[in-house]
């Protein structure tokens, strides 16, 4: 008997009798590809890190350690911006020439400023000579006490206060001083009558001016006794430091400092 031909109509192998499986065309896919059913990798990527859970735990202590170093460096900067130290602003007035022959120039004043503006720069530590005042120096061109004051009041609003606390501001003010028949302490200015006391700026004023914002503190530096006597001007005896002592001790205000120059 022969043997059958395999690719035959019969199908079946040789030997065995079995029916052969149908043979795949090069036209057509024999089979289809095995559908999964819907979440079934899920389900394996879950088991997965389930079978895993020392590393799930690890991966949570590193993000929450990254988390809490970062918020500690934002509170540490927002910190530093806060608390770091400003120039404090230095306004300095100063009166040099006097519209009358009965006042004696008020000689060397930027000299005197800038030397002490120098001192207050050249102070020791890490940051000497770097400059811890901000200067804003200027000619007092005030011609009444109204328009000084006026003047003075601009300057403090466009002042920004410096310091550790970023609450101080320093005037520096050069000018002659006096005293009016109330026993009140007056400056002379530019144009000042040195025989009309209405024409002078009284300190009280001045004070009243320097206060005007409680939670800002002012340091005022005073160089204003360069005139002992003036027989010209009816001035026996310059009494301006007694008057300016007495004027600051019946003056209650714990955010005003004054500092006289008597020498």
């Amino acid at each position: 008997m022969s043997p059958q031909n395999p690719d035959g109509p019969s199908g079946k192998s040789p030997g065995s009798g079995k029916p052969r499986p149908a043979r795949a065309g090069w036209r057509s896919h024999s089979t289809q590809p095995q559908r999964r059913e819907p979440g079934t990798a899920s389900r394996g990527w879950w088991k997965a890190r389930q079978s895993e859970p020392g590393k799930n735990v690890g991966f949570r202590i590193k993000l929450a350690v990254s988390t809490v170093l970062l918020g500690g460096l934002i509170a540490l900067y927002v910190i530093f911006v806060l608390r770091f130290p400003t120039k404090v602003p230095l306004i300095a007035l100063h009166v040099t020439d006097y519209a009358t022959e009965l006042l004696p120039p008020n000689s060397w004043t930027a000299e005197d400023c800038e030397s002490f503006v120098s001192q207050l720069n050249d102070r020791g530590g890490p940051k000497r000579g770097q400059g811890n005042v901000a200067v804003v120096n200027r000619e007092w061109l005030g011609k009444s006490p109204t328009a000084a004051l006026e003047e003075l009041r601009e300057l403090l609003r466009d002042a920004k206060p410096g310091g550790p606390d970023k609450n101080v501001i320093l005037v520096y003010i050069s000018a002659h001083g006096v005293v009016n028949d109330k026993n009140e302490p007056c400056l002379l200015l530019a144009r000042s009558n040195p025989l009309n006391s209405e024409t002078w700026l009284r300190l009280p004023d001045l004070f009243n001016e320097l206060h005007q914002n409680k939670s800002v503190k002012t340091l005022l530096v005073l160089d204003c006794n360069r005139i002992d006597s003036n027989w010209s001007c009816g001035l026996l005896y310059n009494n301006f430091a007694d008057a300016l002592e007495e004027l600051v001790r019946k003056t209650e205000e714990p955010h005003l400092v004054v500092l006289n120059s008597t020498s």
